[in-house]
């Protein structure tokens, strides 16, 4: 499938949190076809930075924003 497997989320969520110019993320769970274990992990990987202000995870999309 095209969806991002565990390793090139973590890819995808350190190349977002080494971006200064990122104020704000949309990720269609459907549209992107990045899986909800994909869409965790990144929301996890997120997080755990700590520089969340925003996070919305439901059925149809994940939104965080980033400060």
């Amino acid at each position: 499938s095209n969806n991002l497997n565990e390793e090139a989320a973590k890819y995808l969520a350190q190349l977002l949190l080494k971006s200064q110019n990122l104020t704000s993320l949309e990720l269609g769970l459907y549209n992107n076809n990045i899986g909800y274990q994909g869409a965790n992990l990144i929301a996890l990987s997120l997080k755990n930075n700590q520089k969340i202000t925003y996070l919305r995870l439901n059925f149809q999309q994940l939104i965080f924003k980033i400060e």
